[in-house]
């Protein structure tokens, strides 16, 4: 009895974790911060502390010299000359590759929510034309990909406001949105990917196997010389 109660809390909770939702909240207004949360938990992505940004230089430099060694050790060996074959067989792969990606990313994405979006810039330049054309830019940056991204993913508008002054030099703009996913779907396009990187890898094997073996039959064999007509040759010299 006890042994069903831990299964089924541990059930429960690994329910109650897949079925969080993922917030990243991202802000930009002269410094970009991005942060994560799930539930009542938040971290800080962007900036790092000063504490993580020491580790990672240091981490940084070890990764930097074990990269140096590992090419001083490719470079000692023969460079191999690359074949027409390996090309081929390199093209295929990026092709099984982008085949099993694609469709569970695009599923992917119709589960992806941005909420609370607002943007608000005010564009400046040296000059009235400059301004004008800034101006003309990022409305049709921000417009034409919200319009491309909204065929991917649902995106809730709070706030659009893009304007122009001609009597500044610079460009002012604040960004803010919220993405959210749940944890499920994103394990779930994962396990899709691999399943089918998998099963085109394998069907890919085959294929290769199969025009291997019709090549091995189809290739024409060596005429044996006889035997008895070379020892008459023999006799007669």
């Amino acid at each position: 009895m006890v042994g069903w109660m831990i299964f089924g809390s541990i059930l429960l909770l690994l329910i109650v974790l897949l079925s969080l939702s993922v917030t990243f909240r991202v802000q930009y207004d002269d410094d970009l911060t991005i942060t994560v949360g799930a539930g009542k938990f938040r971290y800080t992505l962007v900036p790092v502390p000063d504490e993580e940004k020491a580790d990672a230089k240091k981490g940084g430099k070890a990764a930097k010299k074990g990269i140096q060694k590992e090419q001083k050790k490719a470079n000692s060996k023969s460079e191999k000359k690359i074949e027409k074959g390996d090309i081929k067989e390199t093209v295929f792969l990026v092709l099984d590759i982008l085949k099993s990606i694609w469709p569970p990313f695009k599923d992917l994405m119709k589960q992806v929510r941005i909420t609370a979006l607002s943007i608000r810039v005010v564009a400046g330049g040296e000059d009235a034309a400059e301004t004008a054309l800034l101006y003309g830019k990022i409305c049709a940056f921000v417009y034409g990909g919200l319009a491309a991204l909204k065929n991917l993913m649902t995106i809730k508008v709070d706030q659009i406001d893009i304007s122009c002054n001609f009597l500044q030099d610079h460009t002012e703009q604040t960004v803010f949105f919220k993405v959210k996913i749940r944890v499920l779907s994103v394990i779930w396009a994962g396990l899709r990917m691999v399943w089918g990187l998998l099963v085109n890898t394998f069907k890919r094997a085959r294929v290769n196997a199969a025009k291997r073996q019709e090549n091995s039959h189809t290739e024409p064999e060596g005429v044996p010389v006889k035997s008895g007509t070379a020892a008459g040759n023999n006799r007669r010299n």
